[in-house]
């Protein structure tokens, strides 16, 4: 196999696994087991280094909003749904990474250590494995992979503000922004 063959395979292999994700499409609605219902009200692909799609992205409300935003108190599920392996151990230094970099001192103070629960039950995930991230008074942040429940976190003061991981100024991917139409 020459070094033609061999870049044209690559392709191929990139190409099919890209053409894979766009058909895994996130669920219309998800229900928590309290029994609130979310519709999907924004979705986008999170892509590394241009062509590995690493996860699907659904943010839901119980109603759609006119304006989407994430730092409110309102109810709401952020969905992760992976198209590829991801070790646990990356999902906590990222989550402390990008809290550090996105909190403001104050808040930091406040929050961080509180956070420590959630960011120490991330687990590993491979393929079509999901997290679900809801907001839901009064239970708080409540996080699930493949619908178990990990961990919950009850203080409304900083609930909104752990969505800095995805939505602060420094972020994992400039693509979460796109959830928010921006």
């Amino acid at each position: 196999m020459n070094l033609k063959d061999i870049f044209i395979a690559l392709l191929v292999l990139i190409y099919s696994g890209q053409a894979n994700a766009d058909t895994k499409k996130l669920p219309s609605q998800i229900s928590h087991p309290s029994g609130v219902l979310f519709q999907l009200c924004s979705q986008q692909k999170i892509t590394k280094a241009i062509f590995f799609d690493v996860v699907q992205v659904g943010l839901y409300y119980p109603s759609c909003p006119e304006k989407l935003t994430v730092f409110d108190q309102k109810s709401k599920l952020l969905r992760f749904h992976y198209l590829r392996k991801v070790k646990g151990k990356q999902f906590k230094e990222g989550a402390e990474d990008y809290l550090t970099y996105n909190l403001n001192e104050a808040d930091f103070k406040k929050c961080f250590a509180k956070y420590q629960a959630l960011n120490n039950s991330y687990l590993d995930v491979k393929d079509g494995d999901y997290y679900d991230l809801f907001q839901l008074q009064p239970i708080g942040l409540d996080l699930f992979l493949n619908d178990k429940s990990l961990a919950s976190f009850k203080d409304s003061e900083c609930e909104a503000l752990y969505y800095n991981i995805w939505f602060g100024k420094e972020s994992m991917s400039s693509d979460f922004q796109k959830l928010l139409g921006h």
